[in-house]
């Protein structure tokens, strides 16, 4: 059964502006590890006028999970103060230190049930 990576990216007190300039880098670092990511506004309860950025990642596969793992972890290792928040059914983990790869592959495997790499 297929799941959604909703993830979403930080960087201190920075505004909406850099917000969606970094979820768009993102992106494009997914994009080239050939993972599909679809950019969406979320609205944080609480904001009703304040969209903000998000993607899409679909996971339908062992192979997608370890490559989003890997794929975040080499992004956020050139963004110091940058965090990394990744939801999948309501479960989520956050990121601001690219050493931590083995625990979020894990945790992207379990999330997206798969219990081991195929």
């Amino acid at each position: 059964m297929a799941r959604i990576a909703v993830i979403e990216v930080t960087d201190g007190d920075a505004d909406l502006f850099r917000k969606d300039e970094l979820t768009r880098l993102l992106r494009r670092a997914l994009s080239e590890r050939g993972l599909p990511a679809d950019f969406v506004s979320l609205m944080p309860p609480g904001t009703p006028s304040m969209a903000t950025a998000a993607l899409l990642v679909p996971l339908f596969e062992p192979r997608p999970a370890t490559a989003l793992a890997e794929a975040v972890r080499a992004w956020l290792a050139g963004r110091p103060g940058t965090l990394v928040t990744v939801t999948i059914d309501g479960d989520t983990i956050e990121l601001a230190d690219p050493v931590r790869k083995h625990e979020f592959t894990t945790w992207l495997l379990r999330r997206s049930g798969f219990d081991e790499l195929s």
